[in-house]
């Protein structure tokens, strides 16, 4: 039986896309870096973001799992949005390495303003989370 142990998150990143430094070998470009939303005002219809990219710099793990993205309201611990579960491995790396894993998630909706906990899971296991703030716009 294949040794499996739960990576360790150094890095979450919500952000619209992650890019390869073309003037930088091993490095990469965050683009739109996303903490808070602006829900447009008196919209009572549910926003949703055309994208989302959750990009995580991952050590420490072994084997393989399924790695998740889920989208919680912090106040009604309803799920706004989630990725479908993926294997991600770790299988011939090197243990204390850091490794790039991107999800990218279309058409995420929000049904409300509010804060919202995007938490990465693995073997649905919490790893990371990150707090994602939408707020009415002051238009």
């Amino acid at each position: 039986m294949a040794l499996t142990l739960t990576p360790h998150a150094l890095y979450m990143i919500l952000c619209d896309e992650v890019l390869p430094d073309p003037q930088r070998p091993g490095k990469h470009l965050i683009v739109g870096l996303t903490t808070q939303i602006e829900w447009p005002l008196g919209s009572p219809e549910p926003l949703r973001l055309e994208r989302l990219v959750i990009y995580l710099i991952l050590t420490g793990g072994r084997g393989w799992g399924m790695g998740q993205i889920v989208c919680y309201n912090e106040e009604t611990e309803a799920v706004a949005f989630a990725s479908p579960p993926r294997p991600i491995s770790f299988e011939d790396k090197e243990p204390t390495g850091h490794y790039g894993v991107t999800f990218r998630i279309l058409d995420c909706p929000i049904p409300e303003p509010g804060i919202y906990i995007v938490k990465f899971l693995f073997d649905d296991k919490l790893v990371q989370q990150q707090f994602l703030k939408v707020r009415w716009s002051h238009e």
